[in-house]
C-alpha cells in the first residue's frame, strides 16, 4: 500500500494554521497572498472562494491534514 502524497494545497493548508504571518498575509490581500503561494490556479480558486467540499475532496488523503483542520483554517483565514 502506498502512502498519501502531500499536495501544494494540502502543505499552504498546513502553514496558515501554524503561521499567523501568512494567515494575516492572505486576510488582508487574498489575491496577491494567493498568486504567491505556488498553488495552482484551481487550488487558488478553492480557497479565494472558500469552497470547503472541493478543498476536502482536493486533499482527501493528504498526511497532516483532517477536515476539521482545513474547517477551521479556511473559515478564519478568509472569513466566511
Amino acid at each position: 500500500m502506498t502512502s498519501p502524497k502531500p499536495s501544494a494545497l494540502g502543505d499552504y493548508i498546513i502553514k496558515l494554521s501554524k503561521d499567523p504571518g501568512l494567515a494575516e498575509k492572505l486576510r488582508q490581500d487574498p489575491k496577491t497572498a494567493l498568486a504567491s503561494s505556488g498553488l495552482s490556479i484551481e487550488d487558488q480558486k478553492l480557497v479565494s472562494t472558500g469552497n470547503i467540499n472541493g478543498i476536502r475532496k482536493a486533499l482527501s488523503g493528504h498526511p497532516g491534514v483532517t477536515g476539521d483542520t482545513i474547517v477551521v483554517v479556511v473559515i478564519a483565514v478568509i472569513g466566511l
